[in-house]
Order: C-alpha cells, then structure tokens, then sequence
C-alpha cells in the first residue's frame, strides 16, 4: 500500500498510519484515553487541513500518486474516532 504513495506523500501516509494504529490500540480497548484521543485528532485536524477537495497536493498544485490510499487511511481515522468517542463516559449520567 505504502509503494503506491508518491515520496513527497510519504510523510503524510506515515503520519496518517501512525495516527490509525494508535486510535486502533484505543479503540481495541474498554474506555478510550481522553487526552490521548484529542491529541490524536489534532493531528488529523491538521492533516484534514492539508486536504482540499477531496486531494493532496505538492508544492507546485500537482496531485502526486497515493491520493485513495490516503484518503483511505484518513476516513479509518476519522471512523476510529467515533468510535473512540462513543467509549468517553456520558457527562449527563455521571455522578459528581
């Protein structure tokens, strides 16, 4: 999957993998780190950002090779997410 991503993508497949193995971990587990959680989609914020109709372009606006596999990757993350989110403990039925 990774060869079909062009080099000057390679960074932001690299970041993506590791933010998708960490919400995996989380997700994978009975209650989700909060902080940890955030942490996380602040940098997919900051991907999502780099993402413009739907691609990621260079520095001269080409659409470098990789475009599905990122895009794959940073739906999961976003998915991974809620679901991360669907395990935080619901603030109204907390006792104080």
């Amino acid at each position: 999957m990774a060869d079909s991503v062009a080099p000057v993508l390679r960074p932001v497949y690299d970041e993506l993998s590791s933010i998708v193995t960490a919400l995996k971990t989380l997700s994978g587990q009975s209650s989700c780190d909060e902080d940890l959680v955030l942490k996380l989609q602040r940098q997919l914020h900051d991907i999502d950002e780099r993402f413009e109709d739907g691609k990621f372009e260079d520095a001269e606006h080409n659409v470098p090779a990789g475009q599905a596999v990122l895009s794959d990757l940073l739906s999961e993350a976003h998915e991974l997410v809620e679901a991360c989110y669907e395990k935080f403990p619901d603030e109204e039925t907390e006792s104080p």
